[in-house]
């Protein structure tokens, strides 16, 4: 598809760009009523977390955590403020579409997808390493959520790729001439 083509899209295949704002700042707020929802298993004794994240493999749910809050809830965010700042100063009204869902889904997906197998091989592998496996073991243990991970990983690339061909279309595009 080509710029021109873009540009003549009908309006069903446009999104009004205040409401791409309003979309990703809902995202931000929902991730984050997920962290604190995610955080409250900490409160429970017979979980054994705070004994689990000083274990070594617990590093890896500090890391799902924060790649969490950075991608879920930050990325969104920063979206949020990065389409606001088109819409205003650039005067942009409205982007594609399929574009921007593909990039709000797929962003997410990535996100949940490798916060949750990294909170899982670091929970797995710390519990195992408190029951004084050994490190070799609890490395094999773990493994299984490599790929996985890496796939959150690529997803949540992608994701943001989609957003930053989003903006390339949005630059691309001309924009009326008040004056004539």
């Amino acid at each position: 598809m080509t710029i021109v083509q873009l540009q003549q899209q009908p309006s069903s295949l446009r999104l009004d760009l205040g409401r791409v704002v309003r979309y990703f700042v809902y995202m931000a707020f929902i991730n984050l009523a997920i962290a604190i929802v995610i955080t409250t298993p900490i409160f429970l004794p017979r979980l054994r977390f705070p004994i689990l994240l000083t274990e070594w493999p617990g590093i890896y749910i500090y890391i799902g955590y924060t790649a969490f809050l950075i991608g879920g809830v930050v990325g969104m965010l920063a979206w949020a403020v990065g389409y606001y700042l088109l819409w205003k100063a650039f005067k942009k009204d409205t982007c594609d579409k399929r574009i921007l869902f593909s990039q709000l889904i797929i962003t997410n997906i990535g996100v949940y997808v490798v916060s949750t197998f990294m909170f899982i091989g670091g929970y797995q592998g710390a519990f195992y390493a408190h029951e004084h496996f050994g490190a070799f073991v609890v490395g094999k243990l773990m493994e299984w959520t490599v790929i996985p991970s890496g796939i959150g990983i690529a997803l949540s690339l992608l994701g943001n790729m989609f957003g930053l061909a989003n903006v390339f279309f949005l630059f691309r595009e001309k924009v009326p001439n008040p004056s004539s």
